[in-house]
């Protein structure tokens, strides 16, 4: 992404002219999915990893009571395990996540492009985030799901704000809520706009253009 490169030249004080950024990549469906987005619930479909900052879902949960969490993913893995124990030391929030299991790489995107709920990135602050494009990010954008994001640079290079999708500030649990019931309140329409946007995205992606 640009802020390798960028960061590889202030680094190495040189100028990297013939270089060329090539960036992760998705499958894509063949079409957009219309979506009936459904605020009852939030999804998370990876690894547990403490970085990847899964727990921050369980404060997002108490303060939005009205909500469950739908985590799909390896839930044997010791990261899940460490997830378990979060939750068995945070009352009121063990009949609201629910582990859906983990899902065969050959599936997530059938999956996904059943997923009706809005996916949030939780990622944390940490060595990665000025590098890193979590490859879920693509996957998300290619099957037309509504993503609020954490605005790393990496990330703002693919997400635009209230156009393919949503940014928030990394580990501020009250901006995500408030980015969360923004667009709450946004009309079907609206948000399938996003959602296409977000497909439309995810085209310049594709492996296929990748090779290229």
């Amino acid at each position: 992404n640009k802020s390798t490169r960028n960061e590889l030249e202030k680094t190495f004080d040189i100028k990297l002219n013939r270089s060329m950024i090539v960036y992760n990549g998705a499958k894509i469906p063949t079409c957009f999915t219309f979506k009936k987005i459904k605020f009852n619930a939030i999804s998370y479909f990876g690894t547990f990893l403490l970085w990847k900052g899964v727990d921050l879902l369980l404060k997002f949960l108490q303060k939005n009571d009205d909500l469950e969490l739908f985590l799909y993913g390896n839930e044997k893995s010791p990261s899940a395990n460490e997830l378990k124990k979060a939750l068995l030391c945070t009352p009121g929030l063990q009949h609201r996540v629910k582990f859906k299991g983990f899902i065969a790489q050959n599936c997530v995107a059938i999956e996904l492009c059943k997923n009706t709920s809005i996916l949030i990135i939780p990622n944390k602050v940490s060595s990665y985030s000025s590098y890193s494009t979590p490859l879920k990010l693509f996957e998300y954008l290619a099957t037309g799901n509504i993503v609020i994001a954490p605005d790393f640079p990496p990330i703002r290079e693919l997400i635009r704000d209230g156009e393919n999708g949503f940014l928030y500030k990394a580990q501020n649990i009250d901006d995500l809520s408030d980015k969360f019931h923004y667009i709450k309140k946004l009309d079907s329409k609206t948000l399938n706009k996003i959602a296409r946007n977000a497909f439309e995205t995810a085209k310049k992606y594709s492996w296929e253009n990748r090779a290229k």
